[in-house]
């Protein structure tokens, strides 16, 4: 099915979220409770054929469709004084508007209006229902859920940013730059490493975290309109599906890596707005006033004028203790044994990439990459060798190369090179961001032309 607008699009899938676990969206409302639903498109004549045995629906508004019915039900533009008859009849009615991108000028225009309408967005419908429901999010951060529990009952939330993520390296560089990140909320994509938000939670930052694609997509409409209305920032990723909602409010961005460096990536990548703008991420947006970069690269000319670079180490050293101990253990960072390793001579640390894992058509398969990497290990003493998976690599490599010693994936490799853990040499693929933050401090072996026999370059 074509849908005219990418949110349209989500909209309906957060109603097919709610079909499939058998909750029909009349739940929201009383029996024969009157409805307006505002919008004729896809969505409006789909909500009416949920509500029509269910609540009263009185018409629809709709500029195009004038004077006409759908169904037997009349349809009015919004100055059709017909429409003024028919509100006066009722104490107060719930105008369901299905408009995403125009809701503020709508609701206003209703509301100044009419004195008995409520003005509500079908993500306020489909949040109420997903939050009350314990099928959805019993399973969540209970932390994070009271405050979007506090939103949708516009109490006050008790948050002070928003940081929206979906790796461990952003997470980080969050918890470096913002002086209160024990004291956000985090909006987390899928791709954070589970085990890194069951740490969070033990510390009690708050964490509202996706297990599919777009689960909270309707939540964080929500959210964002609660934080452009209290001045709440918005710090984070802008290319996510969950940092969406949140465009609008401008992103102050962090460096996700060698994408925040090349407007290729961000033209690659852009997206089309509810208002058919189209939206360049990665911080080349004009929504975005400031990206704080770690200085990988040359910063492009494109964000000269709100980049803002920071040395990631010279912000670790100003941490304290406490925090230094409690950002290593939100990421399970094993010190104690690597250090026994390193001790022990396996002091050669080779980081692996998820080429076999990447969307790009399956070019190389999980066991040409274990040849690979046999290959380039093969000029190494084995029994020197530490392997460290990318995060996003799924392979087992103890399965795979049981001659190898592996060591734990959810922790960035910040971390090792910033504890005073003696690494004699790192053993990498080309264009990483670890290449740019680990040469400064220890020596790199840097591999590029295996990639173009593998068809990884070209």
């Amino acid at each position: 099915m074509w849908f005219r607008t990418e949110h349209q699009r989500n909209m309906a899938f957060d109603l097919l979220r709610l079909k499939r676990k058998n909750i029909p969206i009349r739940s929201f409302f009383k029996k024969k409770e009157p409805v307006i639903i505002y919008g004729l498109d896809f969505l409006g004549k789909e909500i009416y054929c949920e509500l029509k045995e269910w609540a009263h629906v009185l018409c629809f508004i709709d500029r195009s469709h004038d004077g006409k019915r759908f169904d037997g039900v009349r349809i009015f533009c919004l100055d059709n004084k017909e429409l003024d008859k028919i509100v006066a009849l009722y104490e107060k009615i719930k105008v369901l508007i299905m408009i995403q991108p125009e809701w503020m000028l709508i609701s206003g225009m209703i509301t100044d209006r009419f004195s008995n309408v409520v003005p509500l967005s079908l993500y306020e419908v489909t949040s109420y229902i997903k939050m009350r429901e314990p099928v959805f999010f019993s399973h969540k951060q209970q932390k994070a859920l009271e405050i979007v529990r506090n939103i949708l009952d516009n109490r006050p939330a008790g948050i002070r940013r928003i940081v929206l993520t979906g790796t461990s390296y952003t997470e980080l560089l969050s918890f470096l730059i913002l002086p209160d990140w024990q004291h956000c909320l985090y909006v987390a994509e899928r791709f954070l490493q589970p085990a890194i938000v069951k740490n969070m939670t033990d510390a009690h930052i708050a964490c509202l975290y996706e297990e599919e694609a777009g689960e909270f997509y309707d939540i964080c409409y929500l959210i964002a309109a609660y934080a452009k209305k209290y001045h709440i920032p918005v710090y984070g990723h802008d290319h996510m599906l969950l940092s969406r909602p949140f465009l609008e409010n401008g992103i102050v961005v962090v460096e996700d890596g060698n994408a925040n460096y090349d407007v290729k990536y961000a033209v690659a990548n852009e997206s089309v707005l509810d208002d058919g703008k189209r939206y360049q991420p990665y911080g080349f947006d004009q929504h975005v006033q400031k990206v704080f970069l770690t200085g990988l690269m040359e910063i492009p000319q494109e964000l000269e004028q709100k980049a803002v670079c920071i040395n990631p180490y010279q912000c670790w050293c100003t941490k304290t203790e406490e925090e230094k101990q409690m950002i290593t253990s939100i990421f399970s960072f094993p010190y104690d044994k690597i250090s026994t390793l390193i001790r022990q001579g396996k002091n050669i640390l080779f980081l692996t990439e998820p080429y076999a894992y990447m969307d790009s058509g399956k070019i190389i398969t999980v066991q040409q990459q274990v040849e690979m990497y046999r290959e380039v290990l093969a000029c190494y003493d084995k029994d020197s060798v530490l392997i460290k998976p990318h995060p996003a690599d799924k392979t087992d490599y103890a399965a795979r190369m049981p001659d190898y010693t592996v060591i734990d994936r959810e922790f960035p490799i910040q971390l090792l090179m910033w504890t005073g853990l003696e690494i004699k040499k790192v053993i990498m693929f080309w264009d990483t961001t670890c290449m740019y933050s680990v040469s400064n401090i220890c020596e790199t072996d840097v591999y590029k032309d295996i990639l173009f026999r593998y068809g990884l370059l070209r």
